[in-house]
Order: C-alpha cells, then structure tokens, then sequence
C-alpha cells in the first residue's frame, strides 16, 4: 500500500477544493466564489498596466492581506502567479495548444456579453440559480465547460467559432455571416 502522501490530488470528487494559495512558503486564504473570479478574469483582460492588474486582482480576491514588510517585487510576482495558477485549476494551459496562436482574432466567449446566457444556461440545466448560488471557482468552471452542447450559450459559442471559408454555398455562407454578426461580442 502506498504512502498517503503519494497519493494523486482528485479535486471535486476526492479532495477538498483549496481555499489558499501558498506564495513563498507562507499560505494565503483567498476568496473562492465564482464572482470574484470572474472579475479576476476581467482584469486579466483588461489593458491596465500590469502592476495595477496584480493590485486589482489581489484585492479581489484576498481583500484583508496583509503583506510582509519588506515583501519586494519577488513577493508581488510569485503571489500573481499562484493567483493565475489557481484561476486555471492549477492546469498550465487549458486550450491544449501550448505556444500556438490562435488563428481565430474574435472571441468565441465573454463573461460579460454571454452573462445572460451562462445563467439561463445554469439555471436550465443544473438548476442553479447563479444570483444565490455559492459556487467555489472551480466548480463553476467544471459546469461551466461541461454544459451540453444543445443549450443556447453552447449553440452560440459554436457559431461564433464557425469558419465561414469553408462553406461553399453563397446563401448559406451570407446567412451564417449575417447570424454571426448577431452574436460577435463586441469589444469595449
């Protein structure tokens, strides 16, 4: 039998879901609910400066630290990216294409543009209700990606994602082009 200490970490159905980041051998308890992140990831998005994006994010989600004196621009850093490893699971790169640009320059998904369709989407199909729900990130990110590909926010999704060289009939090409428009996010 092997060691406890050896065992794999299963997030969601063995372990529980952490709570605190670890930054230079000190632990840090964060703020967990979905909401949060989600402005974290809207800051991350943002073209604020870096140093204000670390700032922001910091205090988004671990509001009362209390930083060491002393604590140099190493500490800044290593907390930024325990911070960017917790918003992706822990999970280096979840496009699964590590160095590759995107081809595609529009974005498929939004936080703030798809709002309306993640909750209806969550409500629909899981039956939770986003406005009360208390969801750690982690989990909301699993529902989040593992909603049925027939559900509205999904059906957008992949229009959006459509390639429109490949389609070789004119009217269906315009169509789509036209059902495309409907649904780009626009940036701000």
């Amino acid at each position: 039998m092997s060691d406890a200490k050896t065992l794999p970490k299963i997030p969601l159905i063995c372990d529980r879901l952490p709570d605190c980041i670890c930054v230079m051998g000190q632990k840090y308890r964060i703020l967990t609910d979905f909401r949060r992140w989600i402005i974290v990831s809207q800051i991350l998005e943002s073209n604020i400066r870096l140093s204000l994006k670390t700032e922001f994010v910091i205090k988004t989600v671990c509001p009362s630290l209390k930083i060491p004196t002393g604590a140099g621009d190493e500490f800044y850093i290593s907390f930024f990216n325990e911070i960017l490893s917790f918003a992706l699971r822990g999970k280096p790169d979840l496009s699964g294409r590590k160095g590759e640009k995107s081809r595609d320059t529009e974005k498929s998904f939004d936080f703030s543009a798809d709002a309306d369709l993640i909750y209806a989407a969550f409500y629909s199909v899981y039956g939770i209700d986003l406005d009360t729900a208390p969801l750690h990130w982690w989990k909301f990110l699993a529902l989040l990606t593992s909603l049925p590909y027939d559900c509205e926010l999904m059906r957008v999704i992949a229009l959006r994602r459509t390639d429109l060289g490949g389609i070789k009939d004119d009217d269906m090409r315009k169509k789509l082009r036209r059902a495309k428009a409907a649904v780009r996010i626009r940036q701000n």
